[in-house]
């Protein structure tokens, strides 16, 4: 009665094309997260409402959301020093 969505997911995660899957489903949630932090910042400090903190908050959380993804996708790299 349904696909098995874990099949799915790791015939597509180690495919050719596993490393734009990957990247498709990463990056809006690193992004997402990364926003709604800057969000909660304003709450807390409004001052940081001007015209150019918000121009250079959102550079510089588009640069960091791309942090994780180069970092993970040497995991195969990783994962030699961390398992053995």
């Amino acid at each position: 009665m349904g696909a098995d969505v874990a099949n799915i997911a790791s015939t597509l995660g180690s495919s050719g094309i596993g490393p734009l899957v990957k990247f498709s489903v990463a990056f809006p949630l690193i992004f997402h997260s990364a926003v709604g932090l800057r969000h909660f910042y304003w709450e807390i400090a409004p001052e940081g409402l001007n015209v150019e903190t918000q121009y250079q908050m959102s550079l510089a959380i588009f640069g960091k959301s791309f942090c994780p993804l180069v970092f993970f996708r040497f995991n195969r790299i990783l994962s030699f020093f961390v398992v053995g």
